[in-house]
């Protein structure tokens, strides 16, 4: 018997001995996406695209979404989170940057490049996202 050389699908599902979806590869309507998922059929991770960007997201054991990777021109950006952003990481044309928000999510501290003078900087933000130095 020929094994066929291309096969066509929208979507894959792989599935254990107890017939569990455990793993999906899927045409998703703005692009493909692979996803991972626990013997409870918990999603635990995720790997996709669109046009505008892709990224890889890990999820808890309850599918709560924990990290997040992203790549977004012009730089690649990291949020970890536990039900909120706390910390971006940026890579860019004139370098890194890192941002941290607080409990709110609100900006308080950026470390960078500037822009204009390409030296690094260093900004504080306070409670209302408004620089303070």
């Amino acid at each position: 018997m020929a094994i066929p050389s291309t096969i066509t699908a929208q979507r894959f599902v792989l599935t254990d001995a107890a017939e569990r979806s455990r793993a999906e590869l899927a045409m998703a309507e703005d692009g493909p996406v692979l996803a991972f998922y626990d013997a409870g059929g918990t999603p635990r991770i995720k790997l996709g695209m669109t046009q505008d960007t892709s990224g890889l997201i890990v999820y808890d054991e309850s599918g709560r979404r924990f990290a997040k990777l992203e790549v977004r021109e012009p730089g690649r950006i990291l949020y970890e989170e536990q039900r909120r952003l706390a910390a971006a990481l940026g890579v860019h044309a004139l370098g890194g940057s890192l941002v941290l928000y607080d409990y709110a999510g609100v900006r308080r501290v950026l470390l960078g490049m500037d822009p204009v003078t390409q030296t690094p900087r260093l900004t504080v933000f306070n409670p209302n996202g408004e620089v303070v130095s």
